[in-house]
């Protein structure tokens, strides 16, 4: 009895170690659960970047409302012969281009080329007469001076005022060289009358001096305004010229001078304006 107690508490203990062995062994079961936090995108609004115009270009086209010439006067020894007058005839009227760079947010600096058709110079007419117990005479000239166009080729320097608004005002200036093409030769016509014992006599003539037109300097001032791409101006401008006459009569020349013959003006100006 003792004997199968003692191998019945050794098949036990031994039992006992075996399944210790075996708990300890055996892998442990764990349950994960993975948790996924969510990702919250948030929307980003694009960045819009206004892009400035840096050059400009303006079509132009003008006409002159108010014209004048220098007084063309002949030397000393011809008695200060006056060839025209100050005042004009017909219109005159300008095509220009023009393009410039914005150096600020409101100053412009260009260069500009221009055609110029001036208007034409008024002749003078000086009339002299007299009469006695034999009859009477009459003598009339007429004294013409030709009309000049000219190609300036030119520096723009304009002031933009910023007014918040489509109406934008602005000062402008021009600085160049007047490159002049005369139109014709000046020339003197003349008509004589007279009347003695119931005779009438007659004589008509007229006689040209070769002109030599000049070039000069031309400048401008004015202020216009723009209302979006359009614009309107009015410019003070002047085209500067020197005129030489000489006269040719049976094989001798007469230099009757050369003098200042400056074209001024006011011109009203239209145009169209293109940014990039």
């Amino acid at each position: 009895m003792r004997r199968m107690s003692l191998i019945l508490g050794t098949l036990l203990l031994v039992g006992a170690t075996s399944y210790a062995k075996e708990v300890a062994v055996a892998p442990v079961e764990s349950s994960k659960e993975v948790v996924v936090a969510p990702v919250i995108v948030e929307e980003v609004a694009p960045v819009v970047v206004e892009y400035t115009p840096l050059y400009n270009i303006y079509g132009k086209v003008g006409l002159d409302v108010w014209s004048e010439y220098d007084e063309w006067k002949s030397n000393d020894e011809y008695d200060n012969t006056k060839f025209n007058k100050k005042d004009t005839k017909n219109l005159g009227f300008e095509i220009a281009l023009e393009g410039t760079r914005n150096i600020t947010e409101n100053f412009e600096l260009g260069l500009g080329v221009a055609y110029q058709n001036h208007a034409k110079p008024k002749s003078r007419t000086t009339t002299e007469g007299g009469s006695d117990s034999y009859g009477k005479w009459s003598f009339t000239s007429e004294t013409e001076m030709p009309k000049f166009d000219s190609v300036p080729l030119y520096a723009i320097a304009k002031y933009n005022f910023e007014t918040g608004t489509v109406w934008k005002p602005y000062l402008k200036a021009t600085l160049g060289y007047s490159f002049n093409i005369k139109d014709k030769d000046a020339k003197d016509s003349y008509s004589y009358t007279s009347s003695y014992g119931g005779s009438v006599y007659e004589d008509f003539g007229s006689d040209k001096f070769k002109t030599d037109i000049k070039n000069g300097l031309y400048y401008g001032v004015g202020a216009g305004v723009e209302y979006e791409n359009f614009f309107v101006d009015l410019m003070y401008q002047v085209n500067e010229a020197k005129a030489k006459l000489k006269e040719e009569y049976e094989g001798e020349t007469y230099d009757f001078g050369k003098k200042d013959f400056n074209y001024s003006r006011v011109t009203l100006g239209f145009g169209y304006k293109f940014s990039f």
